[in-house]
């Protein structure tokens, strides 16, 4: 188990504005920075910068478990970022896979694309599949067992800025409503943008509001960012939506059982249907590119493009009639015995009662230019998810920011023209990595989502580039990963 799982899903160290008491032990405490957002970047964020000994105020709407449908498959280059943070120990306790690579699906062929080899160690670089909710709750245990670190359960109403000067101090949060409650999901959030859901108007009325101030407010709210406009003079660009399910293998047999008797197959992949388990797979024979991949030893997550900005309705049986279309391209394999994989892709979509939804953007980075504010993570920089790439950026944003506010660098925070200084050398410290992880992902999104004939040809040339192997396996792989 990791070392804070105590705290695993656990309330005790959560404070709230309901509370008299923690109201008053928010005011009468000094914070050297507010970090807004407790996702991944977030808390990644957050625990880092306590190895400065800052004190850190950590503001989440809710604390409860989230169920989303991405962030559940970390590149090596992102694990790189969270060891950076010293949280290296975050996926223990989870059941959480090893990923070692992708598979790579075109018109009933395959190919592997394995990670690279690690030159000091000899060994392949690995990735790690998980259940983001698991996850994302071991992070949160690590800040809520760290002195320096005040978690609190509240909505960030807005940022607090100086009349003159423009510069941010702080934050005016209000009570998030019931302990524990949970939020708007991604899925519903679309719903209400898109008119499906009525948006509740009255959120926060009669709330107890508050200014908590601190040298420094770190926004990582997310790709729904409330605050965003602030510092972004675009918006995000809506390219398509992801609709999920998740394959249970407990719930699949085996095509070939004597595979099984002779030892051809591993015990732990029996009912795995995947063509190469441990690995991200994206399959291309279809319209759009569908993802799968472990989140555990015995469930694989389904993701679907849906080109566009419409979502098919679920209400009226059209989304679910999308994706039994979509069955038709998934590839009617059963390798070593194990269970059929359109089969397994059926039987998962006909036996979810709710399909999933998220909203894939691009949104290129800005510099920062108010002071006593930072941007990071998606409320500042979006990709499309294609390559698994959003966490490896925002954590080693997360990493950037950390060593630029380092006390050697910086020594006191308040010093805010030194601080949006620092944030102009962030812009260009992220470039080299980050720069790669974007144009990939809209690169490939592009290419794998072919419109036209000229894109399929493209397509078609990049698989076969793929099945050359070597350097054509090698270098891709890098780039995907984070990793060059």
């Amino acid at each position: 188990t990791a070392p804070w799982s105590e705290y695993y899903n656990k309330r005790r160290a959560i404070v709230s504005l309901q509370s008299t008491a923690d109201r008053e032990r928010i005011l009468n405490s000094e914070y050297d920075v507010i970090v807004v957002g407790a996702g991944p970047v977030g808390a990644g964020l957050a625990f880092g910068l306590t190895r400065h000994d800052y004190r850190v105020l950590l503001v989440e709407q809710s604390w409860s478990e989230p169920d989303r449908i991405v962030g559940e498959l970390m590149q090596p280059a992102g694990y790189q970022a969270l060891c950076r943070l010293g949280l290296s120990d975050v996926f223990r306790g989870i059941g959480a896979v090893e990923a070692h690579g992708h598979f790579v699906e075109y018109k009933g062929n395959g190919v592997e694309i394995p990670y690279n080899v690690n030159a000091k160690t000899g060994r392949r670089f690995r990735g790690v599949s998980f259940h983001h909710g698991r996850f994302l709750q071991n992070l949160r245990g690590a800040c809520q067992a760290n002195s320096l670190i005040t978690c609190l359960e509240a909505r960030v109403v807005d940022l607090v800025r100086d009349p003159v000067s423009g510069r941010v101090l702080g934050v005016k949060v209000g009570a998030a409503g019931k302990p524990g409650g949970s939020v708007l999901s991604d899925e519903d959030q679309l719903r209400v943008r898109q008119g499906d859901l009525p948006a509740n108007e009255d959120e926060g009325e009669g709330d107890t509001e508050m200014m908590v101030l601190a040298s420094v407010t770190c926004v990582c709210d997310g790709i729904f960012s409330r605050l965003r406009k602030l510092h972004c003079t675009i918006s995000p660009d809506l390219r398509s939506h992801f609709v999920g399910f998740v394959i249970d293998h407990t719930q699949l047999s085996p095509r070939d059982p004597s595979a099984l008797e002779s030892g051809q197959v591993d015990e732990v992949f029996r009912t795995n249907p995947l063509p190469l388990p441990q690995h991200g797979h994206v399959l291309l024979s279809g319209r759009a590119p569908v993802l799968m991949y472990q989140m555990s030893n015995t469930e694989t997550r389904v993701l679907v493009d849906i080109p566009g900005v419409r979502l098919p309705k679920e209400s009226t049986g059209e989304l679910r009639g999308y994706l039994e279309k979509i069955a038709e391209t998934i590839p009617d394999w059963s390798i070593d015995g194990r269970p059929n994989l359109r089969d397994a892709y059926l039987t998962a979509l006909r036996s979810t009662k709710r399909i999933r939804a998220i909203a894939n953007s691009f949104l290129p980075p800005e510099r920062m230019r108010v002071p006593g504010v930072i941007f990071i993570g998606d409320a500042m920089n979006q990709r499309h998810p294609l390559t698994g790439g959003g966490m490896t950026a925002g954590l080693w944003d997360a990493v950037h920011v950390c060593d630029l506010l380092a006390p050697s660098r910086i020594p006191d925070l308040r010093d805010a023209d030194r601080v949006l200084k620092a944030m102009t050398e962030l812009h260009w410290r992220r470039k080299p990595r980050t720069m790669v992880i974007n144009i990939l992902a809209m690169a490939l999104y592009t290419l794998f989502a072919a419109e036209t004939e000229v894109l399929e040809s493209l397509r078609a040339g990049c698989f076969q580039y793929f099945l050359r192997g070597g350097d054509c396996v090698d270098h891709p792989s890098g780039l995907l990963s984070g990793l060059l």
